[in-house]
């Protein structure tokens, strides 16, 4: 299983030097993956104003982003938010092996055509380390600032997966849709894995596992333990049965803190502490699943808070290979 982690971009903490060290030494630790979120704008408002939809589904999963939010309480705090795809290319160029993906792209905030190109030069740039993972989103306000319509974003996020995997798959492709529309063209650039980078999609529901069997080459699921899944995964393989297609894989995203041997858990955090032994089983959890990815969201505070963290899950780690 590939164990990855977050790059807290939604730190102000996290400039040039912070991020070229903590991608260095997560690759040196041996994680298999560096991860990069994506909000664009933080609508001003208080919950009722501006509110953030809740992210519950019928996979219970923990409380953690399950509160009730204003947009800038949820992930504007700090007045801080690297985007995305310029950290991708960042990335791509301060590590050479991990995989370089995203919890979440939120597919319908940029045009799909432009996004197709993106992520195939980020994937000829990494070498072919590129994997989009992709959610609707769920924050009103946002759609609104960039004028898009929020009650439509499971439409366009189906068309705009469907317009990226025909320019990153074909030299010349026209494509017709109900919103995306346009003639023959020749892409300009084709990425290194064939037929292109993978496509994960985000999400906890039963209409994210459906969009994953039917558009995407994955699913992920976030804040989900093992032993919630099997629900999903039974669900999972009969849709995809359904459909006369292979059950696609599954990674998962899951939010971590780990307590320093002999000490106890920080009082007051919404995160659930585990010692390193308990992350060990939870890691191992997750692998005899059969998950393929595990992304691991750490407490980032502070640059050093955030390595030490690093260290503690790569030991983690170390204890499941044992």
């Amino acid at each position: 299983m590939n164990v990855g982690v977050w790059i807290p971009c939604y730190r102000r903490w996290t400039d040039r030097a912070a991020v070229l060290r903590l991608a260095r030494e997560a690759e040196a630790m041996g994680f298999g993956s560096l991860w990069v979120q994506d909000h664009i704008v933080a609508p001003l408002g208080d919950a009722d104003e501006q509110p953030v939809d809740l992210l519950h589904s019928w996979l219970e999963p923990d409380d953690y982003g399950n509160q009730r939010f204003s947009a800038v309480e949820y992930y504007g705090e700090e007045n801080w938010w690297l985007d995305p795809y310029v950290l991708w290319g960042f990335l791509a160029a301060a590590t050479e092996t991990c995989e370089l993906a995203s919890n979440v792209i939120v597919l319908p905030y940029r045009n799909p055509v432009v996004q197709a190109k993106m992520l195939g030069t980020l994937d000829v740039l990494s070498g072919g380390r590129m994997v989009l993972g992709v959610g609707v989103g769920h924050v009103p306000g946002e759609f609104d600032v960039l004028d898009v319509p929020y009650k439509e974003r499971g439409h366009l996020t189906d068309e705009y997966l469907q317009v990226m995997a025909a320019l990153l798959e074909n030299e010349e492709v026209s494509f017709e849709g109900k919103t995306i529309r346009f003639p023959m063209v020749r892409n300009l650039v084709q990425p290194v894995q064939r037929p292109r980078p993978p496509f994960l999609v985000g999400g906890t529901g039963k209409k994210s596992i459906r969009r994953a069997v039917d558009l995407g080459d994955g699913w992920l699921p976030a804040h989900v333990l093992p032993h919630q899944l099997g629900p999903a995964f039974d669900y999972l393989a009969e849709y995809a049965g359904q459909q006369g297609k292979p059950v696609p894989p599954v990674s998962v995203v899951s939010v971590v803190g780990i307590t320093e041997p002999g000490q106890s858990p920080p009082s007051g955090s919404r995160r659930r502490f585990r010692t390193v032994a308990e992350t060990a089983a939870l890691i191992a959890g997750y692998a005899e699943l059969g998950v393929v990815r595990l992304a691991v969201d750490v407490p980032n505070p502070n640059l050093d808070v955030t390595l030490r963290q690093y260290e503690l899950l790569a030991e983690a780690m170390r204890m499941v290979a044992s």
